[in-house]
């Protein structure tokens, strides 16, 4: 039996987490899919974030994810995709890929840091500047 996994995806806003969570939920995949942003009442967040820390299962889990799990949060992903951050945020969102070391086959522990179109445009940027964007992908390359 293959081992159930997790994919994490910390967007920078609650708009794109809520986007990217509908997008996901009209594919109907097998996985959990799981939202947490920071709008969340505290009860509905500790609630979601129970979710999110329980065991997988076989279909695994994908969560949608904002800044609220990019530290305090002890969950391991097998593959985190991220839409770019300062430096700082992405150094926390990568500790949360393979975190223990659980999948160590090739394969395990995939990261994907999506870049918008234009970083410098600061509307793009939201909630960071396009400077500390430009700056983080400087590191990255």
């Amino acid at each position: 039996m293959a081992r159930s996994s997790r994919a994490s995806g910390p967007v920078n806003t609650v708009k794109r987490a809520q986007l990217v969570f509908q997008a996901l939920m009209k594919r109907q995949p097998k996985a959990k899919l799981i939202l947490i942003h920071s709008r969340f009442r505290p009860l509905d967040r500790q609630k979601a974030l129970k979710e999110l820390l329980d065991d997988p299962g076989e279909a695994g889990t994908v969560a949608v994810c904002t800044q609220v799990v990019e530290a305090g949060v002890d969950v391991s992903a097998r593959l985190l995709i991220t839409d770019i951050a300062p430096w700082a945020s992405l150094v926390q969102r990568f500790g949360r890929c393979n975190r223990k070391g659980e999948w160590n086959e090739r394969g395990g522990g995939l990261v994907k840091v999506i870049l918008p179109e234009s970083l410098g445009d600061e509307k793009s940027a939201v909630p960071y500047s396009g400077q500390e964007l430009q700056e983080a992908k400087k590191l990255l390359e």
